[in-house]
């Protein structure tokens, strides 16, 4: 019952802030290309995590940029498809290539795709479990322009990831 809290909680916190943002744009996508932004995605995660970032890297604009909050020395601005997609490695680098990432759910408004996600990591023989949020912005013609993770618990995050 906590996660599904939880999840209902990161979730919440995700489509209002997607809401917002979308209210103050004056321009939106189509239905049908906001349900091809989701399965895009969809598709992008699923051969990601299998080593092959080729799908993910073509749904990423020149100019994208991932925001990931917090503390941490993970915490900042990626800027570009190699800063975003270099996010991810270090990431794995981190952690020994012991971070997992599962996609629990994904949904589609106007410009955005809210993504909630299951991740682990084990750095040092310790085990950190935690969901995670997304919003993906997209631009008018299909490509990822903004990435802002939401963590479960921010301070346990840049806690794990300060290991050493």
């Amino acid at each position: 019952m906590k996660n599904t809290i939880k999840h209902f909680g990161l979730l919440a916190i995700v489509l209002i802030g997607s809401y917002s943002s979308i209210a103050q744009k004056k321009t939106m996508i189509t239905q049908k290309q906001t349900e091809q932004n989701v399965k895009n995605v969809q598709e992008g995660f699923a051969v990601y995590f299998t080593g092959d970032p080729s799908k993910m890297r073509a749904l990423l604009a020149d100019n994208v940029e991932l925001i990931v909050p917090g503390n941490s020395s993970l915490a900042g601005t990626y800027k570009g498809p190699e800063g975003v997609l270099g996010f991810g490695g270090k990431i794995f680098q981190i952690s020994g290539n012991t971070f997992t990432s599962k996609p629990k759910y994904f949904a589609g408004n106007g410009n955005f795709v809210n993504i909630v996600m299951e991740d682990a990591a084990t750095i040092n023989g310790v085990k950190f479990e935690w969901t995670e949020g997304i919003v993906q912005e997209f631009d008018n013609n299909g490509k990822i322009i903004r990435v802002r993770p939401f963590f479960s618990d921010q301070a346990a995050w840049d806690k794990f990831f300060d290991k050493k």
